[in-house]
């Protein structure tokens, strides 16, 4: 899943859902004739039900909840702690990818001071004490976006600027442990070897990335 972390999280929801599904991966890097075919614009995820394509993550699970009613339900939280929205909750990705291509301002300190937000919600959720995730003891909506952003977040750090989230955060770390031993996060999760390849067209001094990984997907 390379780069993309919206892709997992579509698997995510597919698998919490019940919802039997084809997955074909695509090495974002070389796309393949029949994937433009599809799609003029090259985005992904992409999905394609019954003649319909949509290539939007959020769009994709509002569809899928929509299409297939009688599937185990992904629910929006009625009201998150601090009254965040979803923009909210994930702008760390955006500040992790401006530090990872060397903007000059942003850096570890930028970083942590947005997952402080992350932090600050997972502590009011863990006082509620209903289960470890934002859904209670299963993932909703917001963790679909969430937990996809900081496990890429986590493989990437490490590996690009040698950066781990910080025992500072106790509730993050906490939190993405408990999400990795779901089983919608193991059958979605990429390699960390594809996300190394995804994030190194990004980073300045990264590895060169091959053109030839048939597992590289968004």
């Amino acid at each position: 899943m390379g780069d993309c972390p919206f892709s997992q999280r579509v698997v995510m929801a597919l698998e919490e859902m019940c919802v039997p599904y084809e997955l074909h991966k695509v090495n974002t890097l070389v796309k393949p004739p029949w994937f433009h075919i599809l799609t003029a614009e090259g985005k992904v995820p992409l999905l394609y039900h019954e003649g319909r394509l949509i290539d939007d993550s959020s769009q994709i699970v509002s569809y899928l909840q929509q299409r297939f009613p009688k599937a185990h339900a992904v629910r929006r939280r009625a009201q998150l702690p601090l009254l965040l929205s979803e923009g909210q909750l994930t702008a760390f990705g955006g500040v992790f990818r401006e530090w990872l291509t060397g903007a000059p301002t942003v850096g570890a300190p930028e970083v942590e001071a947005e997952l402080g937000v992350v932090e600050g919600v997972l502590a009011q959720n863990a006082e509620l004490r209903k289960g470890p995730f934002l859904g209670g003891r299963r993932f909703c909506w917001e963790d679909l976006a969430l937990v996809p952003q900081l496990y890429h977040l986590e493989v990437a750090g490490e590996a690009f600027r040698g950066w781990a989230i910080p025992p500072s955060l106790p509730h993050t770390r906490a939190y993405l442990a408990a999400a990795k031993r779901e089983q919608s996060f193991v059958k979605s999760a990429p390699s960390a070897a594809s996300i190394h390849a995804g994030y190194g067209r990004l980073v300045e001094d990264g590895p060169e990335v091959v053109t030839d990984l048939p597992d590289i997907i968004e």
